[in-house]
């Protein structure tokens, strides 16, 4: 089955209640891709915006305004998804085509590792019931 073509797991909660729901669905590609290359975030006790713009920087020191190119407009709660998703096709690009080479990333990562060494080393307490 080609890639595009694959059913996308998708795991929805509803805002207004917080009830988890767990569903497939497959998403058709779209007609037209846009290229971006950098994005900004804005929020809202409402939602979460990302402008998607494609920046050419050629007068490095100066401040140059860039038009963004697309917007999305989401809930936290389809945020908090998206980065799930994310990360998970981001580690799975890494297992099939080598390391990442942005080093915020790099440091993410290595935080992540030492904590989750970290918390290995730690005795476990014995669960109690009560």
């Amino acid at each position: 089955m080609p890639e595009q073509d694959k059913p996308t797991q998708v795991i929805g909660i509803e805002p207004q209640d917080t009830k988890l729901i767990n569903f497939t669905i497959k998403i058709d590609s779209p007609d037209t891709y846009i290229y971006s290359n950098v994005a900004g975030v804005s929020i809202s006790p409402w939602d979460i915006r990302i402008n998607f713009a494609d920046v050419n920087v050629t007068d490095e020191g100066q401040e140059q305004v860039f038009k963004a190119v697309t917007g999305v407009v989401m809930p936290p709660e389809h945020a908090a998804g998206l980065v799930m998703l994310l990360t998970g096709q981001l580690k799975q690009y890494e297992s099939q085509f080598g390391e990442i080479r942005y080093p915020p990333w790099q440091a993410m990562k290595a935080r992540n590792a030492a904590r989750a060494a970290k918390m290995a080393e730690e005795p476990q307490s014995p669960k109690t019931e009560g």
